[in-house]
């Protein structure tokens, strides 16, 4: 992925308080100890409670009107910036493989926005079955090669990057290979429930999170495809 940065705004919303925008702050011109956005985010991955109600709420939409695909929380530093961030997603993609017999995971992209930024989370390599219920549990680790692999939808390696935009700016974090995880906990037909951690761009920036993906959309392939 391209290594750039982008300029971190206030969404619309934020900065009709503002005079004046800083452009890589979190605060104005006229005031230096405007709070944070971030500030009214709550991170979730450590209330289960909380978390469920909002995932429950979402798998409601999605039965419904496929509205919702799914919720994702994670907080740490992104290019040297503290972010907390809690959203419903709003396009995500599946893309599947059969081999022939099963149905494998291969790539996940899920779509939401933040106050200051909308991202892309972006999973290749993934693995697992996604045609039956599976809550063993999987431990993948972080690594930007995973797709050249031998066997990359049956070892334990994921390639995961977030993709940031901001106005017409925008950055693209990789994972950084071996300083990073996702750990699955539960894998259905077009379900894909996890944490991870690790670092996103540079060793110094680290985030953690959890997300719940609903697939709005999927892409089979066909062997030899």
């Amino acid at each position: 992925m391209a290594r750039t940065r982008i300029r971190w705004r206030r969404s619309a919303q934020a900065a009709a308080v503002c005079t004046a925008a800083i452009v890589l702050g979190g605060g104005c011109l006229d005031d230096f100890h405007t709070p944070s956005a971030y500030d009214s985010e709550v991170y979730l991955c450590n209330s289960d409670a909380d978390l469920a109600a909002r995932i429950a709420s979402c798998e409601q939409q999605f039965e419904t009107d496929n509205s919702c695909g799914g919720v994702i929380s994670f907080q740490g530093t992104l290019e040297g910036h503290p972010v907390t961030v809690t959203a419903t997603l709003a396009a995500t993609v599946f893309q599947t493989v059969d081999s022939g017999t099963v149905e494998l995971l291969s790539a996940v992209t899920a779509s939401g926005t933040s106050p200051y930024f909308a991202f892309t989370l972006l999973l290749t390599s993934v693995g697992g079955r996604n045609d039956i219920v599976d809550n063993n549990g999987r431990f993948l680790t972080f690594d930007s090669e995973a797709e050249t692999l031998p066997d990359p939808l049956n070892d334990e390696r994921v390639n995961v990057g977030l993709r940031l935009s901001s106005g017409g700016d925008s950055a693209e974090l990789e994972g950084v290979t071996g300083n990073g995880n996702v750990v699955v906990s539960l894998q259905a037909p077009n379900l894909l429930r996890a944490k991870f951690s690790g670092s996103f761009g540079a060793s110094a920036d680290k985030v953690v999170g959890c997300f719940e993906v609903l697939a709005q959309h999927k892409r089979l392939l066909l062997p030899g495809t």
